[in-house]
């Protein structure tokens, strides 16, 4: 009687030994399987940086671009007395609106994305008039650059911009 229950006990000893290993089999499978989709989504989430920060990065080369060549626009009316030009412009940065103003010799632009981004550049006039239809409106005495009456209107997509006995007017 001693054997045979000796080979019971065997048996039930046994049978607790394969479920240890089919536990530790699923645990350990478990723990790879956390493992390998933590760093999967870790490296899905460096990706996603990267391109948010290269879509941010080509946002602004493309508002400095806008800004740069508007610049340049009324640095070049200001040397050619009676230049005349209707001028386009995109009416948004990438679905953002954008404000641009000129105060004292400066042209500013202002847009917010995620982040608020600005630019501001040097024009080579100083005698600069905005006229929304109202009126002309000095960019150069002493008025905030942040006035709505300096604001050019981004909205439209144009303007006219002339230079008449070194005065230069941008028309909206």
């Amino acid at each position: 009687m001693k054997k045979k229950m000796g080979k019971n006990m065997e048996k039930k000893i046994e049978k607790k030994r394969n479920k240890t290993k089919t536990g530790q089999v699923a645990f350990e499978f478990l723990t790879i399987y956390i493992v390998f989709i933590s760093l999967f989504i870790a490296a899905v989430y460096i990706v996603s940086q990267r391109a948010a920060e290269r879509r941010d990065f080509a946002e602004q080369m493309f508002a400095r671009e806008v800004c740069s060549r508007f610049a340049s626009e009324i640095n070049i009316a200001s040397r050619f007395n009676g230049y005349e030009k209707n001028y386009t412009f995109p009416k948004t940065l990438r679905g953002f609106v954008y404000n641009l103003s000129i105060y004292n010799g400066t042209l500013f632009m202002e847009y917010k994305t995620v982040n608020e981004v600005s630019f501001i550049y040097p024009l080579g006039a100083v005698n600069i008039w905005i006229n929304k239809g109202v009126g002309s409106i000095p960019t150069h005495l002493g008025i905030s650059p942040y006035d709505e009456r300096l604001l050019i209107n981004t909205s439209k997509g144009w303007m006219k911009i002339n230079n008449k006995d070194g005065d230069i007017t941008i028309i909206q």
